[in-house]
C-alpha cells in the first residue's frame, strides 16, 4: 500500500507539471528597440542605436512582429533624402500590435511629403491593430493626410501635423476606429495648405474617438469634421483650441 501511494503521488506530480507547462499563459514578448536616422544605412544588419536604418519606409517594412519600438532620430525624412514608396511596395503602414513610433525628445523629426507622388499619407495605422503609439513627430506637406487611421484605435500625441490636405483622417468604414488624439498641433502655415484638421467618417462602423487638448488652426474647411452614414460616430471632443477655419 505504501508503495502504491508513492507511485500515485509521483503520477499526480507529473500531471500537474504537464498542466503548468501547457496551460499557463505565455510570457509577453519583450519589446525590441529599433532606430532610424537620415545619416544611417538601410540594410538587414542595421537598426540598432549604433547603426540605425536610414529611411522610415525601410524601417517599418522590417518591423514584422508585435511589441516593438521605433526611435526616430532628428532629421528630415523625404523623397529627396531617400524615402522610396516603391522599393518596399506599400505606404508607411503600421500593421502589428503594440508598435511605438517615437520621435526623438530633442525634436526636429520631420516626415516631409514634398514630391511624394505615391507617398500621399505620412503614416497609416492599419485595420485591427492595437496598442499603437505615434508621438513626437513633425508631419508635413502630404497631399492627403498627415496620419491615416483605418479601423484601429492608436494613441496619437504630441505631434506637429501641418500643411497636409487633412491633418488626421479616422476611417471607420471597414472596422470601428476610436483613436485617442491628444496634445497635437494641427495647422496650416500657408494659405489653403489644409482643408480639415481632423476628419472622422463611419459609413458602416462607429467611432468613439477621444480628441483632447489639441490646437487646430487655419484650414479652409472644418477643424473637426464628422461624416457618418450607417456608422455611429460619437467622439468625445474637449478642451481643444480650434481657430481660423472656413
Amino acid at each position: 500500500m505504501l508503495h502504491h501511494r508513492i507511485k500515485t503521488g509521483f503520477s499526480m506530480t507529473l500531471l500537474y507539471l504537464i498542466f503548468f507547462l501547457f496551460f499557463l499563459p505565455a510570457a509577453p514578448a519583450v519589446a525590441v528597440d529599433y532606430y532610424v536616422g537620415p545619416s544611417g544605412f538601410d540594410g538587414p544588419a542595421n537598426g540598432s542605436s549604433a547603426s540605425p536604418w536610414k529611411t522610415i519606409h525601410y524601417a517599418i517594412s522590417k518591423i514584422l512582429t508585435d511589441n516593438n519600438v521605433l526611435h526616430v532620430l532628428p532629421g528630415t525624412y523625404s523623397v529627396a533624402n531617400g524615402e522610396d514608396f516603391t522599393s518596399v511596395g506599400n505606404p508607411l503602414t503600421i500593421a502589428y500590435n503594440n508598435i511605438q513610433i517615437l520621435g526623438d525628445t530633442s525634436g526636429g523629426v520631420i516626415l516631409d511629403g514634398t514630391d511624394g507622388v505615391d507617398w500621399t499619407a505620412g503614416l497609416v495605422v492599419g485595420t485591427g491593430v492595437t496598442g499603437v503609439i505615434i508621438q513626437g513627430l513633425e508631419i508635413r506637406n502630404f497631399t492627403e493626410e498627415g496620419i491615416r487611421v483605418i479601423g484601429s484605435s492608436p494613441r496619437i500625441e504630441k505631434n506637429k501635423i501641418y500643411d497636409n490636405s487633412t491633418g488626421i483622417l479616422v476611417d471607420a468604414n471597414i472596422a470601428s476606429a476610436s483613436p485617442t488624439i491628444i496634445n497635437n498641433l494641427i495647422y496650416a502655415s500657408v494659405s489653403s495648405a489644409m482643408t480639415r484638421g481632423i476628419y472622422i467618417y463611419g459609413y458602416d462602423f462607429g467611432s468613439l474617438s477621444e480628441i483632447f487638448h489639441n490646437t487646430i488652426d487655419g484650414g479652409s474647411g472644418d477643424g473637426v469634421y464628422l461624416d457618418q452614414n450607417n456608422g455611429a460616430i460619437s467622439p468625445s471632443i474637449r478642451f481643444n483650441n480650434i481657430t481660423n477655419f472656413g
